[in-house]
């Protein structure tokens, strides 16, 4: 006869196994609604985020459960849906190529008939894969000081447009062609008249100054600085342009 407190086991609900806290995706991994759901989320690549969800088990969700999650993104005042990826396995959100790594990033789910579960994951580098690299081509440089001048305020133009959100051109591409663009004209100082050789001189360095702060600002990943550096470039370019007579 079995003894009763091995019967009682023996008789018990066999509980599932609880999957061990850690990623397996070279992610980063979290426990959400109360343990229940494991996530694990990567950020390979400038631009992509993915995010690996599955039971407490360890069993990946199937698609039709990961839809029903509805999951978003949030970075900073930035909130993107989450979408199946290919082969429905995982959720995938597009997020600004700018931002980079060390971040942290908000990821919030939607459980059915569970209020919002918040969930920060933060990133020291990309994960799960090999960082893109951000290919700028060399900045051609016309042969006269004019020409020069007339890509510069575009330029000025293109960074309003930054500031404004109406751009749809990589940053990192403003600020190099405003640098290369403005240590071009270095070669023409000496032919300005003297009175305004100093100020010329001044405003090129500012541009480059400013241009570097910006680049720095984006390394950084943080919106208020590069929002400051943009504007502080602009600045710089029109004053440049004045200085060369062109305002």
């Amino acid at each position: 006869m079995i003894a009763g407190p091995l019967l009682l086991l023996l008789l018990s609900p066999i509980q599932p196994i609880h999957a061990a806290h850690q990623p397996i995706h070279e992610g980063v991994f979290q426990a959400a609604a109360n343990d229940t759901l494991h996530l694990e989320a990567l950020w390979p690549s400038r631009g992509l985020v993915r995010l690996f969800v599955s039971d407490r088990a360890g069993h990946a969700l199937t698609p039709d459960r990961l839809q029903a999650l509805h999951v978003r993104i949030i970075d900073g005042d930035h909130e993107t849906a989450m979408h199946p990826g290919a082969g429905g396995e995982t959720l995938e959100a597009s997020i600004s190529p700018e931002v980079a790594p060390p971040r942290t990033l908000m990821v919030v789910l939607t459980p059915p008939r569970r209020p919002d579960a918040h969930v920060s994951f933060a990133f020291d580098s990309f994960t799960g894969g090999q960082a893109d690299q951000i290919v700028i081509p060399p900045t051609e440089i016309p042969h006269t000081r004019q020409a020069i001048l007339d890509l510069l305020r575009l330029e000025s133009r293109e960074t309003q447009a930054l500031l404004d959100g109406t751009s749809h051109r990589s940053v990192y591409l403003a600020v190099t062609r405003v640098r290369d663009l403005a240590l071009a004209l270095d070669a023409y100082v000496a032919v300005l008249p003297p009175a305004t050789r100093t100020r010329a001189g001044t405003a090129i360095r500012e541009a480059v100054r400013t241009s570097w702060l910006l680049h720095t600002s984006l390394d950084a990943g943080v919106p208020g600085q590069s929002l400051l550096g943009a504007t502080m470039m602009r600045e710089a370019i029109d004053e440049v342009l004045a200085a060369f007579g062109e305002r």
